[in-house]
C-alpha cells in the first residue's frame, strides 16, 4: 500500500516529457518480461540471457527516471539498451526472417513521436541506418545468424512479435492521446483563468474610467461654481456695498440715494435669485442630489403657490402674467423643490428678454405621457447658437432689454433638475418673435 502511494505521489511529480519517458519504460518491462518467458520456451539460451539482462537494465532506467529525476540520462540509456538488445537478437532469433525487425520498425515509429526537437529525427534516422546495415550484414554472412530450429517456434514467435509490436504501437499512441487532452484542458483552465481575470480588468477598467469622468465632471462643476461665485456673484454685492458705504459716510445726497434705489432692488433682487440658483446647482452637482418624486398638481401648485411670487418678479417692468390652464386638475410626478425652481428661473428667464408692459403667458395642457407647462413670452427670441449652448448646458452670459445680467445657469439648472424628475426642457424660438419654453412633467393621472 505505501509502495502504490510513493508511486501515485512520483507519478503526479513529473513533468509532461517524464512522464511520457516512465510510461514507454513501463511498457517497455512488461513486453520484455513476456518475450523473456516465450523465449524461454521456444528460443536459444543466449537469447533468453540477453532478454534478462535486458530486463535488469530496464528496471534500473526505471529507477533513475522515477525517483532520481535523471531524464536524459534514462533516455540514453534507454535507446543504447534497446539498439543492443535488438542488434543481439538480429543474430540470435532468425535474422530478418525473425522478431527483430519488426521492433526495429516499431521502435523507429515511437522515437519519431516522443523525441523532440533534433532528436526526433537525428534518432529514427540512426536506428534506421542501423536496420539497414543489418540486413547487408546478414546479406553477406548469413552464417552469422541463428535460426529456429523448429519451425512451430518460428510461427508463434512471430504472432508474438508482431502482436507486441502492434500492443507497443498502440499504447505509445494512447499515452501521447492522453497527455494531449490533459494538456487540452489544461490550456483550456487556463484560457477560462485568463478571461476570467480579462473581465476583471476590464471591469475595474471600466469602473475607473466611470470614477475619472466623474471626478473630470465634478472638478468641472467646481471651477463653474467659484467662476459664477467670484464674478457675478461678488459684482452686485460690491455694488451695493459701495453705495452703501457712501451713504454711511454722508458723501452721497439722501435724494440720489432714493433714485438709485430701485437699481439697487434689481440688483439685489438678480443676487438672491443667482445666489438661490447656485446653492441649488452645487448641491445637484457635487452632492448628487436625489428628488422627492410624489404626485403633484401642478395646475393648483402653479396658481396658488408660484403664481404670486412670480407676478412680483415681473413688477418693476409692468408684464403681465396671465395663465391658460385647459386642465384645471393635472396631476404630474415631479419634486416640488424642482418644480418651484423651474418655474421661477423660466419666468424670470422671460421677464428678462421682454420689453416693459409686455404679457406672458403660462398655458398648462397634456401630450401622450407628459403634462406641458408652456411659458410663452413677447420678449427678443434666441437664436439657434444659444438654445442649442443651453442643450449643451454651456453657461454663457446675455444681457436682457433692461440691461439686466446674467449668466444662463437658470436654464441650464432647470435642464438638469427635469431630467432627475424623467422631465424634459424644450425651447422654441425665432429672434424678435418670442420665446416659448416647455416643462415636460411625467403624467400621474387626469382628474375629468
Amino acid at each position: 500500500m505505501y509502495i502504490f502511494t510513493l508511486y501515485k505521489k512520483k507519478i503526479k511529480e513529473l513533468a509532461l516529457e517524464e512522464y511520457i519517458l516512465i510510461r514507454i519504460i513501463e511498457i517497455a518491462i512488461i513486453m520484455d518480461f513476456l518475450v523473456l518467458l516465450f523465449n524461454n520456451f521456444a528460443a536459444s539460451f543466449q537469447a533468453t540471457t540477453l532478454n534478462f539482462i535486458f530486463l535488469i537494465c530496464l528496471l534500473g532506467l526505471y529507477y533513475i527516471a522515477l525517483f532520481k529525476h535523471w531524464l536524459n540520462i534514462a533516455l540514453i540509456g534507454f535507446i543504447l539498451c534497446l539498439v543492443l538488445l535488438l542488434t543481439f537478437a538480429w543474430f540470435f532469433n532468425h535474422g530478418i526472417l525473425g522478431d527483430a525487425a519488426y521492433f526495429f520498425i516499431s521502435m523507429t515509429i515511437a522515437f519519431s513521436i516522443i523525441l523532440k526537437n533534433k532528436n526526433r529525427i537525428l534518432i529514427p534516422i540512426g536506428v534506421l541506418i542501423l536496420f539497414l546495415g543489418l540486413v547487408v550484414l546478414e546479406w553477406y554472412n548469413p552464417t552469422w545468424v541463428i535460426l529456429y530450429e523448429n519451425e512451430i517456434y518460428h510461427k508463434w514467435n512471430m504472432i508474438f512479435s508482431i502482436s507486441l509490436n502492434i500492443i507497443l504501437v498502440y499504447s505509445v499512441v494512447n499515452i501521447l492521446k492522453k497527455e494531449y487532452e490533459a494538456n487540452r484542458k489544461n490550456l483550456e483552465k487556463t484560457s477560462n483563468d485568463l478571461s476570467e481575470k480579462n473581465k476583471i480588468l476590464e471591469a475595474s477598467e471600466s469602473t475607473l474610467h466611470s470614477q475619472n469622468e466623474n471626478l473630470q465632471q465634478l472638478n468641472q462643476a467646481k471651477n463653474r461654481l467659484f467662476s459664477l461665485i467670484s464674478h457675478d456673484l461678488r459684482s452686485p454685492l460690491a455694488g451695493t456695498q459701495g453705495l452703501i458705504e457712501l451713504a454711511y459716510k454722508g458723501d452721497f445726497p439722501v435724494e440720489k440715494i432714493k433714485e438709485l434705489l430701485p437699481e439697487m432692488h434689481q440688483s439685489l433682487s438678480y443676487t438672491v435669485s443667482l445666489l438661490d440658483n447656485l446653492l441649488f446647482w452645487s448641491k445637484s452637482q457635487l452632492y448628487s442630489y436625489e428628488p422627492e418624486i410624489k404626485e403633484l398638481d401642478i395646475a393648483e401648485t402653479v396658481r396658488k403657490y408660484f403664481l404670486p411670487n412670480l407676478q412680483i418678479m415681473a413688477k418693476d417692468k409692468q408684464i403681465k402674467i396671465t395663465l391658460d390652464f385647459q386642465i384645471h386638475h393635472a396631476l404630474g410626478m415631479i419634486d416640488y423643490n424642482i418644480l418651484e425652481i423651474v418655474s421661477r428661473n423660466v419666468c424670470s428667464n422671460a421677464i428678462k428678454f421682454s420689453p416693459n408692459n409686455s404679457e406672458i403667458n403660462i398655458i398648462l395642457d397634456n401630450y401622450d405621457d407628459f403634462l406641458n407647462l408652456k411659458f410663452i413670452d413677447q420678449g427678443v427670441g434666441m437664436n439657434p447658437h444659444h438654445i442649442d449652448k443651453i442643450y449643451k448646458g454651456v453657461l454663457f452670459s446675455t444681457k436682457g432689454t433692461s440691461n439686466e445680467k446674467g449668466v444662463g445657469i437658470g436654464l441650464n439648472l432647470c435642464q438638469e433638475l427635469l431630467q432627475k424628475c424623467n422631465g424634459s426642457l424644450e425651447i422654441q424660438s425665432e429672434m424678435g418673435k418670442g420665446t416659448t419654453v416647455i416643462v415636460k412633467i411625467p403624467k400621474a393621472r387626469l382628474k375629468q
